[in-house]
């Protein structure tokens, strides 16, 4: 389990309706394939921190060289963030394939209220990297998070 997320993986190549090689992802309603998945079957699955690690018996994981054992970070993760004026700008590393929603909030107050402030989720380029640029960006601090859409 990752949050809400439950990844399963074995020996098969559909999860629901869709294609998914050795692995896949469950959130809660619908089966997705994780990247392009594994070129074999797979026999242990380990979560730790924002990165998901499979062994088994294949030697590609997600199209690379990969013999018995692989790694892919399942999360986003904030790169850097330059702030002018009432414009922020924050580069995230996110998982290529997936979309994400970036959220602002003011303080880490319990409760937490997260604003959304993506119109339309964003998908990371080829090496990861997606950037949002917050134009109404409030005075004082301010918190951002990428949310996978």
């Amino acid at each position: 389990m990752f949050g809400t997320e439950l990844y399963a993986a074995g020996s098969f190549s559909k999860a629901g309706s869709d294609s998914a090689s050795h692995i896949a992802k469950w959130d809660g309603s619908a089966w997705t394939a994780v990247g392009s998945g594994l070129n074999g079957d797979v026999a242990a699955l380990a979560v730790c921190g924002t990165d998901l690690f499979a062994g088994g018996r294949f030697t590609v994981a997600g199209g690379k060289i990969s013999a018995y054992a692989a790694k892919a970070r399942i999360s986003s993760i904030a790169n850097s963030i330059a702030a002018t004026g009432d414009t922020a700008a924050i580069s995230f590393s996110g998982v290529v394939g997936y979309q994400y929603d970036v959220q602002r909030c003011d303080n880490l107050l319990s409760p937490v209220t997260w604003t959304t402030l993506t119109i339309s989720p964003l998908s990371p380029a080829n090496d990861g990297s997606f950037t949002f640029v917050d134009t109404n960006a409030p005075p004082g601090t301010s918190f951002y998070r990428s949310a996978l859409h």
